[in-house]
């Protein structure tokens, strides 16, 4: 008989057995969404359940709050051969960083996700293609587990789901992601909480953020300005004036340096990426006249007469000049 990864999650649960959970390095909304709610729901069947993710072991803080988040453990806190290891949302072993030895050296290794570009890996797979997130898939799992959905469960699935559908407007939407959707929110759930914190404390999002380094892609935010640099976003732009060399400053272009222009949200002409700008107010260019001078303009020239006469090729006199820089 196929085993399958409903049956493989039953069975640990029921012979307590112990169950390394991890996403994939540097974990999203969904990877982290849907690890944690499949512990949550194998924790309370009776299994010894650990979560985790590979190093670097740090959240951003749109998703540090999210329900069960304070139970991470970090790679090196795992057993090296767990009973089970499940991978959620890895689309590759490369993907599972450190952890991807626990594939050969678990009991048994479960592959959940939702990537068409997934070559099959592990013992066990629920991989489809087709769905919108690795939560979604998830959601069946507790299903077919029989663990009822509750907000914490819920909280969970919705981030992971509301976070790789972009709140439902990509292409991958399906009327079965919709249904899921109000599963959840039949629940009680907050979604417009959820949303706030996933997208609004994101660097991604409200103040938009992009950073580049030599060789790396880069992008011009899509809203202006932009906070550029790393950390969380701060609630309202710092003082436009930027100390040399500065690793945190406001733009509306964070790429390499490029042809001058005039931003539409700061007015403010410049070849310099690093030079804040800011639409409220920010660098200014000077006023023209009173000694000033255009920038990039070439400084004019003046005519000088000379006091003595000579007559050009035809003849006729004229009066020499001469060039005064």
């Amino acid at each position: 008989m196929r085993r399958t990864a409903a049956s493989v999650l039953a069975e640990a649960a029921d012979r307590r057995a112990t169950v390394v959970l991890s996403g994939h390095v540097q974990p999203d909304a969904d990877a982290l969404g849907s690890t944690l709610a499949l512990a949550e729901g194998l924790r309370r069947r009776g299994a010894r359940v650990l979560v985790t993710f590979p190093d670097p072991f740090t959240l951003p803080a749109s998703l540090g709050w999210l329900p069960g988040a304070e139970g991470l453990v970090p790679s090196s806190a795992v057993p090296s051969s767990p009973d089970v290891f499940v991978s959620l949302d890895a689309a590759s072993p490369g993907r599972l960083g450190e952890l991807a030895v626990l594939l050969d050296a678990a009991g048994t290794s479960v592959v959940v996700d939702h990537h068409a570009s997934n070559p099959g890996f592990g013992d066990v797979r629920l991989i489809d293609g087709g769905a919108p997130a690795t939560v979604t898939l998830v959601a069946g799992l507790l299903d077919e587990l029989g663990v009822p959905l509750d907000a914490q469960l819920a909280t969970l699935l919705y981030a992971g789901l509301a976070a790789d559908t972009g709140s439902f407007r990509f292409g991958n939407t399906r009327p079965e992601t919709h249904e899921l959707a109000a599963r959840l929110l039949a629940t009680g759930i907050d979604h417009s909480d959820i949303s706030r914190r996933l997208f609004d404390t994101a660097p991604s999002a409200g103040w938009a953020c992009c950073r580049w380094s030599p060789g790396a892609p880069f992008s011009r935010p899509m809203s202006a300005p932009g906070w550029c640099g790393p950390g969380p976003v701060p609630q309202r732009p710092p003082s436009t004036t930027c100390p040399p060399n500065s690793s945190r400053r406001w733009s509306t272009w964070c790429g390499p340096p490029r042809r001058p222009t005039w931003p539409a949200s700061s007015r403010v002409r410049t070849t310099d990426p690093g030079r804040c700008r800011s639409a409220h107010g920010g660098h200014r260019p000077r006023p023209r006249g009173h000694g000033s001078r255009r920038r990039g303009t070439r400084p004019r020239r003046r005519l000088q007469l000379l006091p003595r006469s000579r007559q050009d090729h035809r003849g006729v006199a004229g009066r020499a000049v001469r060039l005064i820089p």
